[in-house]
This record gives structure tokens, C-alpha cells and sequence, in this order.
């Protein structure tokens, strides 16, 4: 416990285990590749009084707090037990995604809580539409991307691929159910799942795609999954729409209500007509990059990727009405390229460690307090604030490991219109 510095990261979680692999590894980045003592708080749960103590020298609103927000009646849930947290001392920056939805309750809790510094995944020409109540004189923003690789885990990946073997899946993929609300480029993340399904019909190839949340695959079992696949499909992540009081998803959710079989071309006419396109997020995913770590060859529909992932270079083009749907298909079929394209993509964006977390979090701490900042002492007491703090985690995540089972119980039960009446109630503000 000789560290110096004192970091707070605050999230919210209390149901669901375990954790997406890039959701537990960006909470607890800031632990493992910096060199000061990490603190963290849990706002599903009250906050202690004793975090109030510690004289912080960096605060963390973390997106795991804020993508909350999409459910307002939790979100205001959060702002009531976040009310402590304005006697923190610390400078307050906040690490946000999603940026294309309930982006005024955003703007609202980052205002309220005097955060000063904003690390966004959208690019900066979309700041002014995202964040337009912020103050630019006094917020301060950065941009990084929506995941990062952890260098400790090539060795294990390693193992796992000698665990699981030759890789039996010629063309595999998950994608959640549409979000129509998200526009085109959401449609995407579900379309390309359809066409690979059709068009490989009747070939020699082993295709495992699917968009059921049924089919959901977490923690290294996600890994283990790339491992057995030749190929993976995929699209740039982000959004099409910008949606700042969430009405474009009440207004899309009420027309499926009513026409529940629509297609989203219907969908696009008549809810997203002069909306979709009015937001510019289209950016490089953790999935992106944890191909390149499992040396999966991508087949991904044309984009920028923020300029890391290239073409042919990195990955199989897919032009974005799929027309050359065939080609591609006859290309994993020979299977001559893959081999040079995955070997590419681990060096470009794995070995160059230039998409690490360890770069990453230096990254946020310097351009956050500054190369030359000098971070606080660690007092006796602190230090048995953090014992306090770190015992306090582990009964939380074992609550929530517990909860999550005897949810998934209850759910399994449940009419699924039950289910829906219940995340639209969440949903409304």
C-alpha cells in the first residue's frame, strides 16, 4: 500500500452475471494500469459515508452510471443516490458511450454534478449536437474509442485456443434484436445476420449467426466462440439517430405496438423520416478488436472504424447494400486469405499495443490532471477506508451474482408481454 493518488470509479450494477468481458474490463482498467489506489462505488446501493472522507484526486462518472439513462425512472433513481457525491472532492471527468440516446438527461447529470472533463467515443464533430448545454469554457473534451485490449490477455487467449481446437465454424456471429430507434445502422447490425443466413444456404459451410438474446454468449465463452470461427460478420457500432428525450424510441415502440410485423424500411418511413442521418457515430467496437486478438478474420460492411481497420488489409469488405455477398462467400470458401489478413490485424492493433488498456488509461490520467500533477498522499486512515472499500465490492458482486439467478428464475416464467409492459414502465419518463 505504498501507492500514491486516490482514484474513485463510480458505475451502477445489480443485475446481471457475469459481467460482458469489456464491461468488467473498463471498470476495472484504472485498477490494474495505474500505479494510484482505486476506490469504487456502486450507486445501485447507497453511497457509504465514508467515501465522503477520502480526499480523492480523480473522479470517474463511468459509463456503466450513465448509460443508465435509458431507462429514465432508474436514471432518476440514480440521481437521487448520487446526491452525496457533490461534497466529493476530486476533479470529476466522465467516460461516456451511447451517445445517441436520452442525450438531455446526459447533459442534465453532468451539469448537476460539475463534471469538467468528457472522454467521448463520438467524434468531435458531433460534440456540439450531443452535448449543446454543456459550458466549452469550463468542459473539456477527448476522444477514445468504445473498448481496448488487455496485453495479459494474448497468453491466455493462447491457452484458450489450444483448449478449444481447430476451429470448426466456418461463419459465426451474435448481434442483440434490432433497436429500429438506433436508424440504419442499427438495422445493419441485424440485416447482415439474415443475408449471410440466406445466401449461405446450400454451401458446404458451417454457419452459427443468430440475433436471439437466447443465444447470448458472455465471459470467455465469448472468446472460446471467436476461437471455433474461421470468420466473424460485423458493422461499425454507433447510431444513425440522434435521439435527445428518447420521444424517436417511444414514437418507434408505439408504432410496433400497433403493427408489431412491421419491416424497418415501414418503421423508417413513418418514425425516423428526417431523423435518420441526423447524427454522424459510427466508430470502431470492442468486438472489432477482440476478432483481431482471437486472430478472427472479420467480414465487415464498408466504414471508416475510426481509421484503424482497413480493408483487405484487416478485414473482408462488405459493401452496405450487400451486393458482393457472393464474393465474399466465395472467398471464405477458399479460405486463402485469412490467414494473411488475420496475421495483419494481430500485429496492426494487438502487438502494436497501440489499442491497449494500459495506453489508454495513461492516456485519460494525462490529458485528465496532467503529466506534471502531483497526486495526494495515501493517509493511515485512508488506507483503512480502502480494506473497508474493497470488502465492501466483493459482498456487492456476490449480492448481484445471487440476484441475477434468481431473476433469470422469475423471467423465465414470464409472459414475455409481462416482460415488455415492465421495460416500457422503465422507460418512461
Amino acid at each position: 500500500m505504498s501507492k500514491q493518488g486516490k482514484i474513485l470509479v463510480i458505475y451502477f450494477h445489480n443485475l446481471g452475471y457475469p459481467l460482458r468481458k469489456t464491461n468488467e474490463q473498463m471498470i476495472y482498467c484504472f485498477e490494474r494500469f495505474s500505479e494510484h489506489t482505486v476506490f469504487f462505488l456502486n450507486l445501485a446501493f447507497p453511497v457509504p459515508g465514508y467515501i465522503l472522507e477520502v480526499n480523492f484526486d480523480l473522479v470517474i462518472f463511468h459509463d456503466l452510471l450513465l448509460c443508465k439513462r435509458s431507462l429514465p425512472r432508474r436514471f432518476e433513481f440514480i440521481k437521487r443516490n448520487s446526491q452525496p457525491l457533490k461534497r466529493l472532492a476530486g476533479y470529476r471527468i466522465a467516460t461516456v458511450q451511447d451517445e445517441f440516446t436520452q442525450t438531455k438527461l446526459l447533459n442534465d447529470y453532468l451539469t448537476e454534478f460539475d463534471v469538467r472533463h468528457i472522454f467521448s467515443v463520438a467524434p468531435p464533430s458531433e460534440w456540439p449536437k450531443i452535448y449543446p448545454s454543456l459550458d466549452r469554457n469550463k468542459v473539456k473534451f477527448d476522444f477514445c474509442i468504445t473498448g481496448y485490449l488487455d496485453d495479459h490477455e494474448i497468453e491466455r487467449i493462447n491457452n484458450l485456443a489450444k483448449e478449444v481446437g481447430a476451429r470448426d465454424i466456418d461463419i459465426g456471429y451474435r448481434a442483440t434484436p434490432i433497436r429500429h430507434s438506433l436508424g440504419y445502422i442499427g438495422y445493419l447490425k441485424v440485416k447482415i445476420t439474415e443475408v449471410f443466413k440466406e445466401a449461405a444456404m446450400g454451401l458446404p459451410l458451417k454457419v452459427d449467426v443468430s440475433n436471439d438474446p437466447k443465444d447470448a454468449i458472455l465471459g470467455d465463452n465469448w472468446y472460446r466462440f471467436l476461437l471455433r470461427c474461421k470468420y466473424t460478420l460485423g458493422v461499425e457500432s454507433g447510431a444513425s439517430v440522434l435521439d435527445e428525450d428518447g420521444s424517436i424510441e417511444a414514437r418507434v415502440d408505439q408504432y410496433l405496438s400497433q403493427q408489431p410485423g412491421a419491416s424497418f424500411e415501414e418503421i423508417s418511413e413513418k418514425c425516423l423520416k428526417g431523423v435518420d442521418g441526423n447524427l454522424k457515430l459510427q466508430v470502431v467496437g470492442p468486438r472489432h478488436l477482440e476478432a483481431c486478438l482471437t486472430r478472427t478474420c472479420q467480414i465487415l460492411t464498408e466504414g471508416e472504424y475510426n481509421g484503424i481497420l482497413k480493408p483487405y488489409v484487416h478485414y473482408l469488405p462488405l459493401r452496405k447494400d450487400f451486393s458482393n455477398v457472393r464474393e465474399i462467400l466465395e472467398l471464405v470458401s477458399k479460405d486463402e486469405l485469412r490467414e494473411k489478413i488475420t496475421q495483419r490485424a494481430f500485429e496492426d492493433i494487438v502487438l502494436s499495443r497501440k489499442y491497449s488498456f494500459e495506453q489508454y488509461v495513461r492516456g485519460v490520467l494525462k490529458s485528465s490532471l496532467g503529466e506534471n500533477y502531483r497526486w495526494s498522499e495515501l493517509s493511515a486512515k485512508e488506507r483503512m477506508l480502502y480494506e473497508r472499500n474493497l470488502k465492501r465490492e466483493q459482498r456487492l458482486w456476490r449480492y448481484v451474482r445471487l440476484r441475477t439467478k434468481i431473476v433469470n428464475n422469475i423471467l423465465a416464467f414470464m409472459p414475455k408481454k409481462a416482460i415488455a409492459a415492465l421495460v416500457g414502465f422503465m422507460k418512461r419518463t
